[in-house]
């Protein structure tokens, strides 16, 4: 019996890891593709029969991929499954024809469970999605909330905290190899850069207003220390605001 072919679009390494081995696991066959584009390309290739796709990717997001898959390529197309660590870009995602929305992190039944669903055509609907949501919700709380009583009476505007933060975001740079590297962090409802490295298209000092997408999503997971490639976004600064 052949074996449904299901391609895997995730810029994490130990995330497409985790989705090729859970995968191949229950049976299936994985392709992988880091981003967006290379995901595209390997559709239009390999004609996969469902697709599962992060959704924060450089290079080409999962929903633009989303919408260049309805546009691209010829019906019938394969089921998408969207992935993602922010609640609030489920019902865009529904809305591009997404068949389903699973929030990160995963758990490994549920990710089964939906792909069979998907690949036997059916909505994937009911209680454990609910579930599922509210566990996600409550687990946000309660970091958010230890996040803000661990950064609380922290001066930023010290010079050893600013120098700390600004060599540390070096550091990352450095080691992980990135273009660049900002340090955000959620304070009172917005999304500050307390530190950017050299290169960085995003300048220390910088608040977003929660409209890109980019902020919005950083806003939404509660998240109070964000550490992200900042050259890899460059359209991150489009709606910032200098504080």
């Amino acid at each position: 019996m052949k074996r449904a072919r299901i391609l895997v679009v995730d810029d994490s390494e130990e995330l497409r890891e985790f989705y090729e081995l859970e995968l191949e696991l229950a049976g299936y066959s994985v392709m992988l593709a880091a981003d967006g584009r290379e995901g595209l390309e390997r559709a239009r290739e390999l004609r996969p029969d469902l697709i599962i796709t992060d959704v924060s990717m450089p290079v080409m997001d999962g929903l633009e991929l989303l919408a260049r898959l309805r546009s691209d390529l010829a019906p019938p197309l394969p089921p998408v499954i969207v992935c993602s660590g922010f609640d609030m870009t489920e019902s865009t995602a529904l809305r591009l024809g997404a068949f389903r929305f699973l929030p990160k992190p995963l758990e490994r039944e549920d990710l089964i469970a939906v792909v069979t669903l998907a690949l036997q055509g059916r909505a994937a609907l009911g209680t454990a999605a609910m579930q599922e949501k509210e566990r996600i919700r409550q687990a946000r709380a309660r970091s958010a909330a230890a996040a803000d009583q661990a950064l609380r009476g922290v001066d930023f505007g010290a010079s050893d905290v600013a120098g700390g933060l600004q060599g540390f975001a070096e550091w990352i740079t450095g080691y992980f190899g990135f273009g660049a590297t900002a340090l955000t962090f959620v304070d009172g409802g917005d999304l500050r850069v307390r530190a950017a490295s050299h290169g960085s298209s995003i300048a220390a000092g910088t608040v977003f207003d929660g409209h890109a997408l980019y902020s919005s999503g950083v806003l939404a997971s509660g998240a109070s220390l964000v550490v992200s490639d900042a050259a890899a976004y460059p359209f991150a600064s489009e709606r910032a605001q200098q504080y």
